[in-house]
């Protein structure tokens, strides 16, 4: 069975293309290697894994435009740049006009046409839209988007399945009159082969976003930017050039550069996003317990489906047990290794990524 998995980067282009120098030159197959190497987002954790479950998979970025245009260049398929546009100046004569194309959408649909796969797996809905889906009818069996971000998208009423981690976004895509279902995040072990686990340098860390979709947390971390040695990494769009965040941020940090942060963690602190509502569900829930670092999370609803709270992480439900917890952990060391390393364990034998892929193929044939 075959299956196309598009996704979209997040991250800074310039600072991936600032990495890899002569990156435009390289083939397609090279190309495609460095960036799911770089272990960012999901990499290629998706395909390696249906992969071993006996499918034919394709990963694809749709908006790395030098890998994406090196595809359509071996692959000896007509692609013009610019369109062409025929009007009339002042209504009488004849004005030739010049527009770039939507090279991501005609790149995309052109691979759809010559893979022909069973099932599109869209991690980018608000991309990959019920017009696109329209456009390559005929060369697909069924479209499955997953999503659990901020709610920003077109119309999606082609896909036949919407998975999300977030139980709060299902009913919101059943209430469109779609089909979905619970599907939860996961670790890829491989990742360890990548990062050191010997040390732990930082005494609190945190990897992530700050602006309006993080602003319930915003006052919590000025706090403990006051308290504690707190290392913070990530995005901003806060608009305070002064606030204690925006002087303490460090960057961002992708793929191995970040694992290995969160391995050098005695504490990763967590919180998610204000759209997740009462439930937990972020990719750092993972990836810190996979790396084996204690985390720190809020209470939340579904928390204890994932993880053994107390045993295997911990969590808090306000400021001063926040405070207090991190203060407690980080001076008794026994109790906090045993309990990164009970998590890890779960981690890695419960919510790895092949796991993952066996119930998408589960969810894959119930629907084929």
């Amino acid at each position: 069975m075959k299956i196309f998995i598009v996704n979209t980067d997040y991250y800074s282009l310039s600072q991936f293309y600032s990495k890899n120098p002569n990156f435009d030159d390289l083939t397609y197959l090279k190309q495609n290697n460095i960036r799911m190497n770089s272990l960012i987002g999901t990499a290629d954790f998706y395909s390696s894994n249906l992969k071993l479950l006996g499918y034919d998979a394709w990963d694809v970025i749709a908006n790395i435009e030098p890998m994406q245009k090196r595809w359509i260049k071996e692959n000896k398929i007509k692609f013009n740049e610019y369109k062409f546009n025929i009007s009339f100046k002042k209504g009488f004569f004849p004005w030739v006009s010049k527009k770039k194309k939507q090279w991501l959408f005609d790149i995309l649909r052109e691979q759809v046409k010559l893979f022909k796969p069973d099932v599109i797996y869209s991690m980018a809905i608000e991309t990959i839209d019920s017009k696109f889906l329209e456009s390559v009818k005929g060369n697909y069996r069924i479209a499955i988007g997953q999503h659990a971000a901020s709610l920003n998208h077109n119309d999606i009423s082609r896909y036949d399945m919407i998975l999300s981690s977030l139980p709060n976004q299902i009913k919101y895509f059943k209430s469109l009159g779609l089909k979905s279902q619970y599907f939860k995040l996961g670790f890829e072990p491989r990742i360890l082969d990548s990062i050191n686990q010997d040390k732990k340098k930082y005494d609190l860390t945190f990897i992530g976003g700050f602006g309006k979709h993080f602003q319930k947390s915003t006052n919590l971390i000025e706090k403990l930017l006051k308290n504690f040695d707190f290392k913070i990494w990530g995005y901003s769009n806060l608009s305070n050039n002064n606030s204690l965040i925006n002087k303490n941020l460090k960057g961002i940090l992708y793929g191995k550069e970040m694992y290995q942060t969160l391995a050098d963690s005695k504490i990763i602190f967590n919180r998610h996003a204000d759209f997740a509502g009462n439930y937990a569900n972020n990719m750092r829930l993972f990836q810190g317990t996979g790396v084996g670092s204690l985390v720190l999370t809020e209470k939340k609803e579904n928390l204890s489906d994932l993880f053994n709270i107390g045993k295997e992480l911990v969590d808090y439900s306000c400021v001063d047990e926040c405070i207090e917890k991190i203060e407690y952990y980080l001076s008794h060391k026994e109790e906090r290794e045993l309990i990164a390393r009970n998590g890890q364990k779960r981690c890695l034998e419960e919510h790895n990524w092949y796991n993952r892929m066996e119930e998408l193929n589960h969810i894959i044939k119930s629907l084929i």
